[in-house]
């Protein structure tokens, strides 16, 4: 659901709340070439780790296809992947990825 709120009055709602200290402002990194934009918590609110979301994924596929025998089928449905990239996964594990893997 989007807020029908500006950016700017967004801003102006939340600038006394951050200099209190009620509401904490964490700068994200540039992705993709979009402007960077901070991620806003309510202070006292412990702060999400920084994941690595893709490696997970590659590395559950491989484990669900060459250690628990799963066909590709199988897996993109289980794991709401398409067959596409239930296949990468498998291709990039098989030439080696990831870098001193298991």
């Amino acid at each position: 659901m989007r807020l029908q709120v500006s950016v700017h009055e967004l801003n102006w709602y939340l600038s006394p709340l951050i200099q209190n200290g009620c509401v904490i402002e964490i700068q994200r990194e540039n992705c993709r070439g979009r402007p960077l934009s901070p991620l806003l918590l309510i202070a006292g609110t412990p702060v999400p780790e920084v994941s690595m979301v893709k490696t997970e994924m590659m590395m559950r596929i491989c484990q669900a296809y060459f250690v628990e025998r799963k066909s590709i089928k199988k897996i993109a449905r289980e794991y709401n992947h398409d067959k596409r990239t239930v296949r990468r996964a498998i291709r990039f594990t098989a030439a080696g990825w990831p870098p001193g893997g298991e």
